[in-house]
């Protein structure tokens, strides 16, 4: 054999070698990066999982309780309007007025545990407030606020009702919310009114409360049991600069006008659902 053709086997031979060696290498090497790949995009997947912000969960609105039957026209709630408390620097939207946040066509429901009243002021000016109370069909009240006891404050006010002994479940009320623009005019003053029915809390309906620590998810229990006035309640619970809380405030203001059918109700409340910053 030539020396030439020597030399060339075991040159050949050595690239066979390597190329088996560089074979072998790259089987073993391939699931180790699959490995490493796979672990890398899943840490990236997660990171860019956790930075994107959670999807706020479509909430359940109000809804009208089964069977109840709106007010019957000869004791329909009607609003009393006798002026504006007009100030010069007052930028309040001259269409909205003292609002009670209630049904006008319909009874609105509230439990004994909870009793809370609701209304919108438009003006930015504080004014004495009158609450009275009567029963449904009556015109005396048996509870009325002396005057002064309650100031306005600019968008959504409340009350919480006292322990009175007046005050019986299964029993519906007439209320009245009066603002007096001037304390030395008491005609200078105008006034709205709704209706409520105390009801005691039913048992599962508590253990659903009681489970829950937040009040937007409170006022959603409530709303869909269409228990109105302890839903708007707790919406007031939340904390005032959350978005979310005024998103549901809208939303159920929304409900209202539309499953309410007095028209001067349906007009205020589109216009306080666009004022509406709580």
């Amino acid at each position: 054999m030539s020396k030439h053709k020597f030399s060339f086997r075991i040159w050949r031979n050595k690239y066979i070698l390597l190329f088996v060696s560089l074979i072998l290498c790259f089987s073993i090497l391939t699931p180790v990066n699959a490995h490493y790949l796979a672990n890398n995009q899943s840490v990236i997947s997660q990171n860019n999982t956790s930075q994107q912000k959670p999807k706020r969960r479509h909430r359940r609105g109000y809804e009208i309780p089964p069977n109840v039957t709106p007010i019957k026209s000869n004791t329909t709630i009607r609003t009393k309007r006798t002026g504006f408390c007009k100030q010069k620097s007052d930028s309040a939207d001259p269409a909205i007025n003292l609002t009670i946040l209630a049904h006008k066509y319909y009874p609105g429901f509230m439990t004994l545990e909870n009793p809370t009243l609701i209304w919108y002021v438009p003006h930015s000016k504080s004014y004495p407030i009158d609450i009275a109370i009567s029963r449904f069909g009556e015109y005396k009240p048996f509870y009325l606020t002396n005057m002064g006891d309650i100031q306005s404050k600019q968008g959504i006010n409340k009350y919480i009702l006292p322990k009175a002994p007046e005050l019986q479940p299964n029993q519906r009320y007439t209320w009245k919310v009066k603002i007096y623009c001037d304390a030395t005019n008491l005609s200078n003053s105008y006034e709205d009114e709704s209706t409520f029915t105390l009801i005691e809390m039913p048992s599962n309906l508590k253990r659903q409360i009681q489970l829950s620590n937040d009040p937007l998810d409170k006022a959603e229990i409530y709303a869909a049991k269409g228990i109105w006035y302890d839903a708007f309640t707790q919406t007031l619970q939340s904390h005032d600069s959350d978005e979310q809380t005024r998103e549901y405030q809208r939303l159920l203001l929304r409900n209202l006008a539309e499953k309410d059918g007095s028209k001067d109700l349906q007009k205020q409340l589109q216009e306080i659902i666009k004022q509406i910053n709580v």
